[in-house]
């Protein structure tokens, strides 16, 4: 019996594969040299990968949290608040 589309959630790896969708599609643009000529590589890429790199470490310890304690539940939440920071950041800044 399948879970109805109102009751299917994405999986917790699934927001960790989207992040690691887009570092992908940004190191190909970014290594793109008609894009991003090689010596203004390190102003342009880097700030760019470096924030979706920290994205996906955020994301690998929220997954990683088991909650059983309610501080346990406020780190998570933290972490939560602090992923959606760096996701609001990167596309004002796209």
């Amino acid at each position: 019996m399948s879970v109805p589309s109102y009751r299917r959630t994405e999986n917790k790896f699934e927001v960790l594969n989207i992040a690691m969708e887009i570092f992908k599609l940004s190191m190909t643009i970014v290594k793109n040299e008609e894009i991003v000529p090689k010596k203004n590589f390190k102003i342009i890429a880097d700030p760019l990968l470096n924030t979706i790199r920290t994205l996906m470490y955020k994301i690998s310890i929220a997954n990683n949290q088991y909650v059983k304690s309610k501080e346990q539940l406020e780190y998570r939440l933290q972490l939560q608040e602090e992923i959606k920071d760096i996701i609001i950041m990167f596309i004002v800044d796209i």
